[in-house]
């Protein structure tokens, strides 16, 4: 579990920075993620919607090691 205290992406530098309870300081580098993990556009999409409105759920996945299995559960951007 990740206790991050701020959490936001730089769209200037690419990064999603963030900072822990315990003064840990992370920068993932979004498009390094995007390359390694997304197969198609709607992942692409997906990856995207975390990022802009849930930035410290795509950490908790990026860390935990669950981000394939959500990106293929997961379709943000399509009609229901």
């Amino acid at each position: 579990m990740l206790y991050i205290k701020t959490c936001e992406y730089n769209i200037d530098s690419g990064y999603l920075e963030a900072e822990d309870i315990f003064g840990n300081k992370y920068a993932v580098d979004a498009e390094a993620v995007e390359d390694e993990f997304t197969h198609s556009m709607y992942s692409r999409s997906t990856l995207d919607y975390l990022l802009y409105y849930e930035p410290v759920k795509y950490l908790d996945l990026l860390f935990s090691g669950n981000l394939p299995e959500y990106l293929l559960t997961h379709k943000y951007g399509l009609d229901d």
